[in-house]
């Protein structure tokens, strides 16, 4: 949260969780500054590279989409058995 206000310079933050019986999500959406749509460049941002990373290291998914007029929105899924054995790591 605190890099989203000090980088995007949000004023709102959405943060969304939602589980079924197979799979786990978690959204998070702010009305920022953005990302430039062309290019969805995100060579400069190490906190959500480090999150692309870790999810991709785990299996999971990782996406960002931008969000109109401004603002950015950070997807992120796994399989709920791949969040299971996360939880029991702990």
């Amino acid at each position: 949260m605190t890099n989203i206000v000090k980088h995007a310079h949000a004023s709102i933050v959405k943060v969304t969780l939602r589980g079924s019986d197979e799979e786990l999500m978690l959204t998070i959406e702010d009305n920022g500054i953005g990302f430039d749509n062309t290019t969805r460049k995100i060579s400069g941002s190490h906190g959500l590279l480090s999150m692309k990373y870790r999810m991709q290291a785990i299996g999971g998914t990782f996406q960002i989409l931008p969000v109109f007029p401004h603002g950015t929105k950070v997807v992120v899924w796994m399989g709920l058995d791949l969040a299971n054995k996360l939880a029991t790591l702990e």
